[in-house]
């Protein structure tokens, strides 16, 4: 599209394409899905294990749902997206990993 309409007609269409789906693509187009796709609270564990004792650390942060490098290395016949819903049926799982 960047080609055929220049950057900025081209990132107008693809920003206002309100459902996603994708198949594994890398580069710019993966990271801008991972940024279309929002970021989420996600849960970190790390173990440290010294001769005397054993910690565990908990703690949320929040990164990206889908990452970029998820979708560069998605297989054959898995798919990411995203769904746009209505103000009166809110879809409560907007993005996804599917596999065929």
């Amino acid at each position: 599209m960047k080609k055929d309409y220049g950057r900025e007609q081209a990132e107008v269409i693809l920003n206002i394409v309100g459902n996603i789906i994708a198949g594994q693509v890398t580069g710019d187009t993966a990271k801008h899905l991972s940024e279309r796709f929002g970021k989420i609270q996600q849960q970190r564990q790390s173990v440290s294990i010294n001769s005397s004792d054993t910690s565990i650390s908990r703690s949320t942060q929040l990164d990206f749902a889908i990452p970029a490098s998820k979708i560069s290395t998605l297989s054959s016949g898995e798919f990411v997206g995203m769904v746009a819903d209505d103000p009166h049926a809110k879809i409560e799982l907007k993005v996804f990993i599917m596999k065929f």
